[in-house]
């Protein structure tokens, strides 16, 4: 009986500790992918979207509906994001080339999960190939996105594994990046305390597992925490971005640590927040204690064949999630993630150059403003599928005025964009459907051009150009002035600003605003909080 009981734990544990596999994305053109169309060449980005499924639920269609068709003109050059999903059997097959794809893209959930357990057993034939496949792609130049549980699989621990989940971890890495994952501890919530080790040993990721699993799609993620990151503008990524942080949903994602002397171009574009996320008494939570042993995994499976869920396939994953009962400790859980990095960029170092691209946390997914984590009660039913705590008092949506579901959808096409190699001038616009693109040299004499850069649409566009003059760059600035509108798009968005026609010499912010007229209605975009591009012109 002990060995049977053993035997399902073991099954329980490489079904349950799946998670997310985010892959990436990366942009060697190939002369027969680039079509001009009148004086518009137009670029394909073709994304590699993992798309299988293990057991854990995924946002991998909202990243089909950020990314795939979208358009956007920078220059006389039309970009287009073309998605195509893949699987481990068009892996094997050889389908992963930088001539059959610009970068994979292996988004959060259970999307590639598996890969983290399966993808560890070096032994097997189909995992020697699968991992040289991967990473033959990124040393060939294909780029690589990956966030929350798609970092997990590519990077290695920075420190020794404890767990039976780190140790896959560690095996599982590709070791193509100089950056590691660096938390306290990771396990399956249930367990690592049959293997004796304590409830607290689940660590961070108690964030995605306490946070209940009865919802549908319009409710993934129910929990997780909406915070704000500080970010680095010095990079291209966040150069047209306005503020000093950004609110990005986390929900159980790692930390970070660079590898000491990484030879190669790397940077560490936001943080996580100084103050400690368990230390934070509207985010923090407690270690739950499992208390209903073989008993409660039994209960667990009963209740899933009772209730016909389809969430999960398997019933014994399923005893998993709906096994009583939980028992609320006095402790809280530890996370360690103070000032870690939380978002990085990387440059392999070969004559190829794939750009790695890492988020621990959700752009894809809505975000929120206010309210605090609330537990449920502690009774003798508590199950992980019904969630030991949730969130409480956000502002509502029509209360804001940012959309909450797309409020960071620009970080996934500029990050998919950047490790496509598209210029740095070219990635998407940050606020809105437009942005005057950043205009070089920034001292200018007299006339000069000024390119925009604005998301396509079905309708009829039109791209004003608009500005605001200071004669110090410190005071006195203008209000906004319409300059001109550019109604052809044929031969990219540009304009002659001509400073004799405006206020002379001085400084000068400008920014964009398109309109698209469609048969019925015309749709404007509203003013950026701040200019996209400033340049000083002096006197002649």
């Amino acid at each position: 009986m002990k060995v049977k009981s053993l035997s399902i734990a073991i099954v329980l544990v490489m079904l349950s500790s799946t998670f997310i596999v985010t892959a990436s994305v990366e942009c060697n053109h190939n002369e027969e992918d680039n079509v001009v169309n009148n004086n518009i060449e137009i670029k394909e980005i073709k994304v590699a979207l993992v798309s299988q499924n293990l057991l854990i639920v995924s946002g991998q269609h909202a990243f089909v509906n950020i990314l795939d068709g979208y358009s956007w003109v920078a220059g006389n050059t039309q970009y287009i994001f073309s998605v195509s999903q893949i699987s481990d059997k068009n892996i094997y097959k050889g389908e992963l080339t930088t001539e059959n794809y610009d970068l994979i893209l292996m988004p959060g959930g259970g999307v590639g999960g598996h890969s983290i357990i399966t993808k560890s057993r070096l032994y097997s034939p189909l995992v020697k190939i699968w991992r040289k496949k991967m990473i033959d792609f990124i040393k060939d130049g294909g780029g690589y996105y990956g966030v929350c549980g798609g970092t997990y699989f590519i990077l290695g621990l920075d420190r020794p594994p404890r767990t039976l989940n780190e140790r896959a971890f560690d095996k599982s890495s590709l070791g193509v990046s100089c950056v590691n994952l660096s938390f306290i501890s990771y396990a399956n919530p249930i367990f690592c305390q049959f293997a004796g080790l304590g409830p607290e040993a689940v660590g961070h990721i108690a964030y995605m597992f306490y946070s209940g699993w009865d919802y549908g799609f319009a409710r993934i993620y129910p929990s997780g925490l909406c915070f704000d990151v500080p970010v680095d503008r010095s990079h291209p990524f966040f150069d047209d971005y306005l503020d000093d942080t950004a609110r990005i949903r986390w929900v159980g994602g790692p930390g970070y640590s660079i590898t000491d002397n990484p030879g190669r171009e790397v940077t560490v574009l936001a943080r996580f927040p100084e103050e400690e996320i368990s230390d934070n008494e509207t985010m923090r939570i407690h270690v739950w204690k499992y208390t209903g042993r073989i008993r409660g995994l039994v209960k667990g499976t009963l209740r899933h064949i009772k209730e016909d869920r389809s969430l999960f396939k398997d019933s014994f994953a399923n005893c998993l999630f709906m096994a009583p009962d939980w028992e609320r400790t006095n402790e809280i859980m530890k996370t360690n993630f103070s000032n870690k990095p939380y978002m990085t960029a990387e440059i392999y170092p070969n004559e190829n150059k794939a750009r790695i691209f890492l988020c621990s946390g959700h752009p894809e997914m809505q975000v929120w403003w206010g309210g605090n984590i609330m537990e449920v009660e502690d009774n003798d039913k508590n199950t992980l599928y019904d969630g030991l705590h949730g969130w409480e008092n956000a502002i509502p949506k029509d209360e804001t005025v940012e959309d909450e579901l797309t409020h960071t959808w620009w970080m996934v096409r500029r990050g998919v964009a950047w490790a496509a190699k598209v210029p740095d001038n070219d990635l998407p616009p940050v606020y809105g459907h437009s942005q005057v693109s950043d205009i070089y040299p920034y001292e200018q004499l007299s006339a000069f051009t000024i390119e925009g850069n604005a998301e396509t649409a079905d309708g009829i566009m039109s791209l004003d150009l608009h500005y605001r003059h200071s004669p110090n760059n410190e005071t006195s600035w203008s209000n906004w002035i319409k300059y001109g509108t550019d109604e052809d798009s044929s031969d990219g968005w540009s304009w002659e600003f001509n400073p004799s026609s405006a206020n002379n010499s001085g400084y000068y912010q400008f920014c964009s605003i398109r309109h698209v007229a469609y048969h019925d209605h015309t749709e404007t975009e509203t003013v950026p909080p701040g200019p996209d591009a400033i340049v000083h012109v002096g006197a002649e």
